[in-house]
């Protein structure tokens, strides 16, 4: 497969905290961690992104979905979705995503959405709203469907802080 995975594995932060084997949480956590440093993300920047990959690993038992915005250039957004992509769990990464489009994820593989838009409508935002409640269903032609997912998303600089999905 080709993709962002190299760039993490290839990274002698990682291989030194995975080196002796199975590592410990506290390994793979500062493992990821340095890998976010090492690309240039400022330490808070790299905690909050070493967190909610952790946190995706967990989200069928917490009581909302986690949820990270990202705000910054458009390049350095899209290093760290691409690094994210390496460590959340079942990633599938979007761009310019639509209510619609939303709609036919398969939400039962219980993705991590890494979401790249330039806006976003406010239709897409309820949904996603939506989608941090742990028993959220959505209903349409075919009955309930389960819409609880975790979601990174990016936009760009204009559109953060005038809409959210935090619910």
């Amino acid at each position: 497969m080709s993709g962002p995975e190299p760039v993490l594995l290839a990274a002698p932060e990682a291989k030194q905290a995975l080196s002796g084997g199975c590592p410990s949480t506290s390994e793979l956590f500062t493992g990821i961690l340095a890998v976010f440093k090492a690309r240039g993300f400022h330490e808070s920047a790299a905690l909050c992104a070493t967190y909610f990959a952790f946190s995706t690993w967990f989200s069928a038992l917490l009581p909302a979905a986690p949820c990270l915005l990202i705000s910054g250039t458009g390049p350095e957004a899209r290093l760290l979705v691409d690094l994210l992509e390496c460590v959340v769990r079942n990633p599938l990464s979007l761009f310019e995503l639509t209510r619609g489009g939303f709609l036919t994820i398969d939400m039962n593989s219980e993705p991590t959405l890494l979401i790249v838009q330039e806006d976003i409508t406010d239709s897409l935002w309820k949904l996603l709203r939506a989608s941090n409640h742990r028993n959220a269903q959505i209903s349409g032609a075919n009955g309930t469907r389960k819409i609880y997912c975790a979601k990174a998303i990016y936009l760009a600089d204009e559109s953060i802080g005038v809409r959210s999905p935090a619910p």
